[in-house]
C-alpha cells in the first residue's frame, strides 16, 4: 500500500496590545492525501489473500490556538490559552478498519487553560486550571471470539464518543 503523505502549514502573529498585554493568534492548515492500505492474510487459507481498500479524507483541517499574556510585574505572569489539535490516525491501526467500511476518524483535542506564574526569590509558582474536550479517541477492544470455546481473541480498533476533563495542577520549581 502507499505511506501516507500529508502537509501541514503553520503560521503565527503576536501583538503587544500594552506594555504587560501580548496576544498571540496561531493557525496551522493540515491535508492527508487519499491512501491505499494492503492487507495480507496468511493464516485463514492456504492461498494468500490480499484485501486493498482506500482512505481519502477530502477536507484541510483549520487548527487555531490564541493566548493572552498578561504581566503586570516581573515576577507575576497570568496566561489564557485556547487551543485544538488533531491526532492522525496511524496507519497501521486504521487498515484493517478499512475493509469494513468504517475507517477511523483523527482523534480531537481542544483545549482552554488559564495559567498563573509567580516568582518568588527562593522558589517558583504556577498553577493552571484547564478543561479538555476529547472527540473520537481511538481505543482497542479486545474480546473473545466465540466466547462458549474461548477460542479466537478478536480485538476491535474503533473511535469512542467524546470526553471531558477538566483539572488543576501545580508545579513548584
Amino acid at each position: 500500500g502507499d505511506h501516507p503523505q500529508s502537509l501541514g502549514l503553520f503560521g503565527q502573529a503576536t501583538y503587544q496590545a500594552f506594555k504587560s498585554l501580548k496576544l498571540v493568534a496561531a493557525l496551522r492548515l493540515h491535508k492527508t492525501w487519499a491512501y491505499q492500505a494492503r492487507f495480507t492474510n496468511h493464516t485463514k487459507t492456504p492461498a494468500e489473500v490480499t484485501l486493498r481498500a482506500e482512505y481519502a479524507e477530502d477536507q484541510v483541517r483549520v487548527i487555531p490556538r490564541v493566548a493572552a499574556i498578561w504581566q503586570p510585574t516581573a515576577q507575576r505572569v497570568f496566561k489564557l490559552l485556547y487551543g485544538e489539535s488533531t491526532i492522525d490516525v496511524p496507519l497501521e491501526l486504521n487498515s484493517l478498519n478499512l475493509f469494513d467500511g468504517n475507517p477511523l476518524k483523527p482523534e480531537q483535542v481542544k483545549t482552554l487553560e488559564l495559567v498563573y506564574t509567580e516568582n518568588f526569590n527562593w522558589v517558583g509558582l504556577t498553577a493552571s486550571l484547564f478543561h479538555n474536550q476529547l472527540e473520537n479517541l481511538i481505543v482497542r477492544d479486545i474480546g473473545l471470539a466465540d466466547p462458549v470455546t474461548h477460542t479466537e481473541a478478536a480485538t476491535v480498533i474503533r473511535n469512542t464518543g467524546k470526553d471531558d476533563t477538566t483539572g488543576l495542577e501545580f508545579t513548584l520549581q
